[in-house]
């Protein structure tokens, strides 16, 4: 049974191997069969496309050369209408005759000069629509073929090899052929490997062959520096901790060098990922959210203009604060855990606010956030709020409120082309106000602050003309 068993892993091995050889090399081949068969359509087309150009064959001027341009035209038109082709264009007229021997002779003073000759008409392209529409198709499948094997394959590829080389190492680490330090070491030196050659391919302009390598790499470097902390206790938490910050900001350096949002997803992913990979006993909760509004502040500095980027910021940020609140909460830690969900409210409504002084172009990303960022916080701080500071909850409700009718007068104010926005901010502080009556008030005058809101805001409709 052991060695049927080892007969076959050993089949596998080299069934994985011969795998991570075969793949790069079919991508390749199938990325040079289309760019060859994309040459070949546009040759075709040129080809296709030359018995309808416009003659340049008048070089002597003579009436033997006018006669044979004559008869060229005449041999052009025929065999396009024998074929079936639509006829060319109107050619331009024959040029005349105009030999040097031959000028004539200078016309008396008298005479009025002759009139200047008519611009030339601009010349119109003579292929016909079923010509043009035939390369357009193939030139659309090659583009799809050349998709599937320079990105697919090669993005399979990857994810091959960073399976493979696991099983294999897994393999090779259960029967003690490498030892811990040399297994860290094979980790980063392929990490290595893998973003030097990325860099490599991009200076080389193969854009999305480098950000297949650059991102195995970090992939590779991710998890050989947790391997060296969290399985082989090889390095110490903060040196750990230090070597993935760096780690990060080179990520997203060359994300921003490459121009790649997919490798800066990953740098930001990975910075997520940290705390939850170099988890230790000792609740070091100061540090911890000062890393995250430190993570927050880059992103939203560097690397929001991709889209989605603001968002994963700030669901990540929400989910490692949770993670970290099921774990190692306690009332104690309370006054630190509101200063650091009101830095990330503040943070993600300020950069909203800079945003539109500079009048970038707004999203439905943007917007989104504008909405749930302060919801988000109030929740947030009413459930750790509420148990000890109830009687204060409406008045909290209230400062939101007046917080972002300021921001709308402010953008009204200064930048008042966008009038959407400004309702939008103004409907967040109206429903602030809507939830503070329930919460300071009780019974019936829930009900009577709640119709003396609805008359306020009918009488503010009216007046400033607003559906």
């Amino acid at each position: 049974m052991d060695d049927a068993a080892t007969q076959l892993l050993i089949l596998l091995f080299f069934a994985i191997v011969l795998a991570i050889i075969i793949l790069p090399i079919v991508a390749l081949v199938v990325s040079i069969q289309a760019r060859r068969k994309v040459s070949q359509q546009l040759a075709i087309l040129a080809q296709r496309t030359a018995p309808f150009a416009s003659p340049q064959e008048t070089t002597g001027g003579s009436a033997d050369d006018l006669l044979k341009d004559l008869e060229a035209r005449i041999a052009r038109l025929e065999a396009a209408l024998q074929t079936g082709g639509a006829v060319p264009q109107p050619l331009p007229p024959l040029p005349q005759p105009a030999r040097p021997s031959e000028q004539p002779p200078v016309e008396p003073s008298t005479r009025q000069p002759p009139p200047p000759p008519p611009p030339p008409a601009p010349e119109t392209p003579r292929v016909t629509a079923g010509w043009s529409a035939f390369p357009s198709q193939t030139i659309k499948a090659d583009q799809i073929e050349s998709v599937i094997g320079r990105r697919w394959l090669g993005w399979a590829a990857v994810v091959i090899i960073l399976f493979a080389t696991a099983f294999f190492l897994k393999y090779a680490f259960d029967n003690r052929w490498i030892g811990e330090l040399g297994r860290v070491t094979i980790g980063i030196t392929a990490g290595i490997v893998l973003t030097v050659l990325g860099f490599r391919y991009h200076r080389r302009r193969w854009r999305i062959f480098s950000q297949i390598l650059t991102a195995g790499g970090v992939v590779l470097l991710y998890l050989s520096t947790y391997a060296a902390f969290g399985y082989y206790h090889l390095a110490g938490q903060k040196t750990a901790f230090t070597y993935l910050a760096i780690l990060i900001v080179e990520t997203a350096g060359v994300a921003l060098l490459y121009n790649a949002p997919a490798i800066a997803i990953m740098a930001l992913v990975g910075g997520f990922l940290t705390p939850i990979l170099l988890h230790s006993d000792r609740d070091q909760y100061r540090s911890l959210f000062g890393y995250i509004v430190a993570l927050d502040i880059g992103t939203l500095g560097l690397l929001r203009h991709w889209p989605g980027l603001s968002s994963l910021a700030f669901a990540g940020t929400h989910l490692l604060f949770w993670l970290w609140y099921g774990d190692h909460y306690h009332p104690q830690k309370l006054w630190a855990v509101m200063v650091f969900q009101t830095a990330v409210f503040l943070l993600f409504l300020l950069v909203h606010v800079i945003g539109r002084l500079r009048r970038e172009v707004l999203t439905i990303e943007t917007d989104t956030l504008l909405v749930i960022n302060p919801f988000v916080f109030f929740a947030t701080s009413y459930y750790l709020l509420n148990p000890d500071h109830h009687d204060w909850m409406g008045v909290f409700a209230i400062g939101m409120a007046l917080l972002f009718a300021s921001i709308a007068r402010f953008f009204l104010d200064h930048s008042p082309s966008r009038p959407l926005e400004s309702l939008l901010l103004i409907g967040i502080g109206l429903t602030f106000v809507t939830l503070a009556i329930p919460i300071q008030l009780k019974s019936n005058w829930i009900t009577i602050a709640w119709a003396f809101e609805g008359v306020v805001m009918l009488w503010s409709g009216i007046e400033t003309k607003s559906q």
